[in-house]
């Protein structure tokens, strides 16, 4: 288990571990202890005191009060005003729009969007998700796939890097209301360490996705964008 106290903010946790299937992320809040276990999960604390829990995908998310235990599906989320530790699940209303990338063959995929935030899988064993609300496959899974709600407009990188030799796909969809919008699909052959480097544009009206263009990915040289740390 680990766990983390939270005074304000915003936390959210990918609990990916394919070994101990009892792993969990506990967040204590004020009188409340979120616990998370395989899935995405979010938390945030106002600086009033409200509390917010929600969990995007996954196992359920137990929350823990002096009143009780209350469960949450994913795609639910649960608010306590201050001083309150009584409240009831509600639907979490994600932005309008999801973006889904999937891979299969020996590809790692990752995507770096408008603000510079990246989720997907700089290693095989490992997920980066710096984006709030998105969510992936477990590592070393195939298919691969990372998915993000409400995706920015503006452009996106996307980053594709070979961990083995022989064929791969790679399909990129844009959805709105469960209808695809933007879809691409394309296959090619991967070579250990080689990067590859593409520009998705998505377009989009009163923050609701219209469009999206995906450039023909491109050799990589020099470093590839987006910042994090890992092994």
């Amino acid at each position: 288990m680990t766990g983390v106290g939270l005074t304000v903010g915003r936390v959210w946790a990918q609990v990916t571990s394919l070994v101990e299937r009892g792993s969990s992320f506990e967040v204590q809040a004020g009188s409340a202890t979120a616990v998370g276990r395989e899935g995405v999960t979010g938390f945030r604390v106002l600086p009033d005191g409200t509390v917010v829990c929600w969990d995007i995908d996954g196992a359920p998310m137990r929350i823990r009060t002096p009143n009780g235990e209350v469960e949450l599906s994913p795609r639910q989320q649960i608010t306590f005003p201050p001083g309150q530790t009584t409240a009831l699940p509600v639907p979490r209303q994600f932005a309008p729009g999801l973006l889904e990338v999937q891979t299969l063959g020996p590809v790692l995929a990752r995507l770096v969007d408008p603000d510079g935030l990246t989720v997907g899988f700089p290693l095989d064993d490992l997920v980066i998700n710096q984006v709030l609300d998105a969510w992936t496959s477990l590592p070393g899974v195939q298919p691969r796939f990372f998915r993000v709600p409400g995706p920015d407009a503006g452009v996106h990188r996307l980053i594709l890097e070979g961990n083995g030799t022989g064929p791969y796909s790679v399909r990129v969809t844009l959805w709105v209301d469960n209808t695809p919008l933007f879809e691409r699909q394309w296959t090619g052959t991967a070579r250990p360490g080689e990067r590859l480097l593409a520009a998705l544009t998505i377009d989009a009206q009163d923050e609701v996705p219209t469009g999206a263009r995906l450039d023909e990915p491109q050799a990589l040289s020099g470093e590839p964008p987006g910042r994090f740390i890992y092994p």
